[in-house]
C-alpha cells in the first residue's frame, strides 16, 4: 500500500514538473542528477581519507583527499553538461493486437556534436534497457508488451547517462502524448453471418435458395456451412474450398456478437477480430454490429481499422 502511495504521488509530481510534449529538449526543468552507488563509495572513501589526515595531521592524505573531492565536482558539471540539450521526440505505431509487442522509436532531435559517453533508455520502473553512443545520434527501440484491447497510454521513459566517470547519474522521466489503438487478440474460428443489404436488421440468410447463381471457390474458412463446400474438388485430391455464390438482391456479411454463447467476452471479440481480418484479407464487404452501434457495410483499410477500433473499445476506454 505504501509504495502504491508513493508511485501515486511520484506521478503526480512528475506530470506537474515533467508535463508530456512532443519533443522534449533536456535542461535544468527536467534532468536530476545524483550520486551514483559508485560515487557514494568514492564519497565516503574521500570522507575517510580526510579523517585519516585530520588525525594522522598528514597533508599528503589531506591533499589527496581534496583532489579526490575536487574531482568529484567537476564530474558533477561535465556529467550534467553533456546530459543537457540533448532532444528527442517519439515515434509510436497507430495499433497493433493484444499480446503482442508495441515497437516504440526515440529519436534524437538535436546536432549537437559534443556529447559523449553511453545513453541508457527504459520504460520508467520496468524494462528492457536500451543504450547507444551519444556521439552517432542512433535511435533507440524500445518494446512495450501489451495485455488487453483498448487504448494504450504508454508510460514515461525514462533516460540517463552515467558519463564522465560514473560518479553522478544524471536522468530524466519523459512523457510523450502519442498512444497506439490495441486490437483483440486474433481469434480463431469465423463467426460472420450472411443477411440481405436491404434488410440490415433482419436474421441471418442461411444457405443458398436456388436463385443464387455460382460465383467462385474460396478458401474454406472455419466456420463456413458445411453444404457450402466444393465436395467434389476435395474428392479431386484438391485443397478444402467452398463456393460463393451471387445472390441477385445483394447480401453482405454481418459480424455480431454470438448470443448464449459459452466463450467470455473477450473470445467472443477475439473471434470478430478474426473474422473482420479474414473477409478484408478477401476483399469482401462486411458489417459490424456491437451493443447500440453498428458499422454500415463497407470494405478497405479504413473500413477494417474502423471496425477493430469498435472491438477494440467495446466495454472500456484504456490499455495498462
Amino acid at each position: 500500500m505504501l509504495r502504491s502511495f508513493w508511485q501515486q504521488w511520484q506521478h503526480r509530481w512528475l506530470d506537474k514538473r515533467i508535463p508530456g510534449h512532443n519533443i522534449h529538449t533536456l535542461n535544468m526543468s527536467n534532468i536530476f542528477i545524483f550520486p551514483s552507488r559508485f560515487g557514494l563509495g568514492f564519497l565516503l572513501l574521500c570522507a575517510l581519507l580526510f579523517l585519516l589526515g585530520t588525525n594522522y595531521q598528514n597533508n599528503l592524505i589531506l591533499l589527496m583527499s581534496y583532489f579526490l573531492i575536487s574531482l568529484m565536482l567537476v564530474s558533477m558539471f561535465v556529467s550534467y553538461n553533456n546530459f543537457s540539450g540533448l532532444q528527442f521526440s517519439l515515434k509510436v505505431p497507430d495499433h497493433c493486437f493484444a499480446g503482442e509487442q508495441v515497437q516504440v522509436t526515440l529519436n534524437r532531435c538535436d546536432d549537437r556534436p559534443d556529447k559523449s559517453g553511453r545513453l541508457v533508455a527504459h520504460w520508467m520502473g520496468g524494462s528492457p534497457f536500451q543504450s547507444t553512443n551519444m556521439e552517432n545520434r542512433a535511435s533507440l527501440t524500445l518494446a512495450y508488451e501489451t495485455q488487453r484491447r483498448g487504448q494504450l497510454l504508454l508510460p514515461r521513459i525514462t533516460l540517463f547517462s552515467l558519463y564522465p566517470l560514473g560518479l553522478f547519474r544524471c536522468w530524466s522521466h519523459l512523457k510523450f502524448p502519442g498512444h497506439t489503438m490495441v486490437y483483440p487478440q486474433i481469434g480463431h474460428q469465423f463467426v460472420g453471418e450472411e443477411q440481405p443489404s436491404d434488410n440490415t436488421a433482419s436474421g441471418a440468410h442461411e444457405g443458398s435458395t436456388g436463385h443464387e447463381d455460382f460465383q467462385s471457390l474460396q478458401p474454406y474458412r472455419p466456420g463456413d456451412p458445411l453444404h457450402q463446400i466444393a465436395w467434389k474438388q476435395v474428392a479431386k485430391g484438391h485443397e478444402l474450398m467452398r463456393k460463393s455464390f451471387s445472390d441477385p438482391r445483394g447480401q453482405v456479411t454481418w459480424l455480431q456478437l454470438r448470443p448464449g454463447s459459452p466463450d467470455t467476452l473477450e473470445q467472443r471479440l477475439s473471434d470478430l477480430c478474426y473474422s473482420a481480418l479474414s473477409l478484408d484479407r478477401h476483399n469482401q464487404r462486411f458489417g459490424l454490429r456491437l451493443g447500440k452501434q453498428a458499422i454500415a457495410p463497407d470494405s478497405g483499410p479504413r473500413h477494417l481499422h474502423h471496425c477493430l477500433t469498435l472491438l477494440a473499445l467495446y466495454g472500456q476506454h484504456t490499455a495498462q
